[in-house]
């Protein structure tokens, strides 16, 4: 009796070990499926979102972020399409928190194949001075410039549909933003703590909302925090006349 207990017991050992190493095969270990040297010299690590249109993103290397890993420094050129066994991947999106706490990043150059920035993708890269947005993003996640505090100035493509909240929050040194015709949406407080902030124009047919708000309400939620000597400049045309009254106003008494 004594044997087939323990004859028992080994068997219900190695049976939880064989589920245990299935459950550690089905999970990733890394949150990437396979890094290569892009041209600046910097090792970037990537997701393969659909196989078989060949589609990657740029990823951080674990779950957690960069820890334990070297973090990418400098100017930087992300590549349009990288090789991997034998397959051409097209980039076609920035990944959730990709470059998060990259605190030495001065400049980054986006290829025209990215059409989307997830959120927390470059928060926290306090050096990051410039940014080179192509004409294919159509979406900025929450919080996917915030901390950019060496930012002064940023050219939002007119192929953006969507700022999500917190884009740009707490990005210090920002004198200047355009606002294409193309947005159709901005997340709430996009710009907020934006302390030298002084300018912003607005190039839009129909202005952006924020839910159901004019875009006068809206201008007055996302810079509030922004610099006092704030200037906000609007598309000239009179049927955006009484929102564009509404927005200096209440800036003006914000301030």
């Amino acid at each position: 009796m004594r044997n087939r207990h323990l004859h028992l017991k080994k068997a219900l050992r190695a049976a939880l070990f064989a589920l245990l190493l299935s459950v550690v095969g089905m999970t990733k270990m890394y949150a990437y499926d396979f890094s290569a040297v892009c041209e600046t010299g910097q090792t970037l690590y990537y997701n393969i979102t659909d196989p078989v249109n060949h589609y990657v993103e740029l990823a951080s290397p674990r779950h957690s972020g960069w820890s334990g890993y070297t973090k990418p420094t400098g100017n930087m050129v992300l590549p349009e399409n990288v090789e991997y066994d034998g397959v051409t991947y097209w980039v076609t999106s920035i990944g959730s928190k990709a470059f998060y706490n990259c605190r030495d990043l001065t400049s980054i150059e986006i290829p025209n194949s990215v059409t989307s920035i997830g959120q927390s993708a470059f928060e926290d890269c306090y050096s990051l001075a410039s940014i080179e947005l192509p004409n294919s993003v159509t979406s900025i996640g929450n919080s996917a410039f915030s901390f950019c505090e060496d930012l002064t100035s940023i050219e939002i493509p007119n192929s953006v549909i969507t700022i999500g909240d917190l884009a740009f929050c707490h990005c210090t040194g920002l004198t200047t933003v355009e606002i294409p015709n193309s947005l159709t949406s901005i997340g709430q407080f996009a710009f907020l703590n934006c302390s030298s902030l002084t300018s912003m124009t607005v190039w839009a047919d129909n202005p952006p909302t924020l839910g159901g708000m004019s875009v006068g309400a809206m201008l007055s939620g996302l810079l509030c925090g922004a610099g006092v000597g704030l200037l906000v400049l609007f598309r000239m045309n009179k049927r955006f006349l009484k929102d564009n009254l509404i927005t200096l106003c209440l800036l003006y008494f914000s301030g």
